[in-house]
């Protein structure tokens, strides 16, 4: 687009007629009417005003190969939700390591309950072999799979995250 075009089409846009547009920048109506049909262009000063009344650049003016007003750009702000996706997930490593700890606690302490109240603690389905204690149930082999599943899922979010955050 020429330089003529663009300032006719911001003239237009701003609801200026030339002789509205002449007065505001001191100029004559023939020379705006000279700049719209590619006659002749404005001398530097002139250019600057025509920028600052239209809130453009000077390069968007004089340079024909730029189409549009250049857009403002705003930084992108970080997103609020990132840390408290963060934190949720090393909430759930936390909780998951946590409950996984907790099993085995449950496991230590029913095989080493000696005391008459806690012997119901023990269970039938687990014995010992040389000091190892072996899972005889495939139920309780799901839930520590399930639950070292969780803890590796969430420390492997929470790095992603933590990652994106950077």
């Amino acid at each position: 687009m020429t330089f003529g075009k663009k300032i006719y089409l911001l003239r237009k846009k701003k609801g200026y007629s030339q002789d509205t547009l002449a007065e505001k920048l001191g100029v004559t109506r023939q020379a705006v009417s000279k700049w719209e049909l590619d006659e002749m262009l404005p001398d530097c000063e002139n250019a600057v005003k025509i920028a600052k009344l239209f809130s453009v650049t000077t390069d968007y003016l004089l340079k024909e190969n730029i189409d549009i007003k250049p857009k403002r750009t705003i930084p992108a702000l970080p997103d609020k939700y990132d840390n408290v996706d963060f934190l949720a997930a090393i909430s759930a490593f936390g909780a998951s390591l946590a409950a996984f700890g907790l099993y085995r606690f449950r496991l230590f302490w029913a095989h080493y309950a000696h005391d008459e109240t806690l012997k119901h603690l023990r269970n039938d389905h687990w014995f010992v072999y040389k000091d190892w204690i072996w899972v005889e149930t495939i139920d309780e082999i799901v839930i520590l799979s399930f639950l070292l599943f969780i803890i590796a899922v969430s420390f492997i979010n929470a790095r992603k995250i933590y990652k994106n955050c950077k």
